[in-house]
């Protein structure tokens, strides 16, 4: 008698033959064999860190650590603080799903391959990616991987002066510009303004509260900004008076908590006899 059997489990099995007869004959035999099921494990390795606008490159490998396996899809989740640049080994990215996927046709007993993709950083927080093998017969493998993306700040100083040259004793100003050219919004931003004595302080407006915290002979500080978004901009206007003819230095020191040294920037401006 032959019986046609389908496996449908892995791991060690037992098959138990029974038979009877008249005159209460009985025998009963068992035979254990082990079944080799499919099975795929799926790892992958990437960037735990990177900031705003960097490229990040994750390897996945997929093993088949039980018998061949067929017909493996491989997807890799991409959390929406990335975008896709590429991938190898035949990877399509599906925009609806957000999903990188590869299709590998077959893989023999413990072979394993090796996946490769390429993204960009676009948002920050912490990033979940996902990844998933699956082949034939139910045989499914699951990873996770976590990227923390940040941003930075780089606040920039541009000086704009109203007239230049200027005649002495006629009333002028300089515009000052903080911009942020950064990714991450710029904290507890504070400028100073240094002038040289040809040239009186007349008035100063900001975009600071209260605009003006201290002013000396020469100096004029202002309160500090608590943030400035990316791509924002803060205006200062200083009024001034020249005194003396010649070349004169309006200077503009910034800090920041973003910046470990003061950012400084100059305007020669040249002021002469009407």
């Amino acid at each position: 008698v032959r019986l046609p059997l389908v496996a449908i489990a892995g791991g060690p099995q037992a098959i138990k033959v029974h038979a009877s007869a008249a005159g209460d004959l009985r025998r009963e035999i068992t035979t254990k064999i082990t079944v080799v099921a499919p099975s795929v494990k799926v790892t992958a390795e990437g960037p735990s860190f990177r900031y705003v606008g960097v490229k990040a490159a994750y390897a996945i490998t997929v093993a088949s650590e039980g018998g061949a396996s067929n017909n493996v899809h491989v997807t890799h989740t991409v959390p929406d603080g990335f975008r896709f640049v590429r991938a190898d080994k035949g990877g399509e990215f599906d925009e609806a799903t957000r999903t990188v996927n590869w299709f590998i046709s077959h893989l023999e007993a413990k072979e394993t391959t090796h996946l490769k993709v390429e993204l960009t950083t676009t948002e920050i927080g912490t990033h979940a990616h996902k990844f998933v093998a699956v082949a034939e017969q139910g045989a499914r493998s699951d990873a996770k991987l976590e990227t923390v993306v940040d941003g930075m700040a780089s606040p920039e100083i541009e000086i704009i002066p109203q007239n230049n040259p200027v005649a002495i004793g006629v009333e002028t100003a300089y515009e000052i510009h903080i911009r942020n050219d950064g990714t991450k919004a710029a904290e507890n931003v504070s400028i100073g303004c240094e002038l040289p004595e040809a040239v009186d302080i007349l008035r100063a407006e900001g975009a600071s509260t209260g605009t003006l915290s201290t002013t000396e002979k020469g100096l004029l500080a202002f309160h500090s900004i608590p943030r400035i978004e990316p791509g924002k901009t803060a205006i200062y206007r200083v009024f001034v008076r020249g005194n003396k003819p010649g070349n004169h230095r309006f200077r503009v020191r910034l800090t920041a908590d973003s910046i470990k040294e003061p950012l400084v920037s100059d305007e020669m401006s040249k002021f002469y006899a009407d």
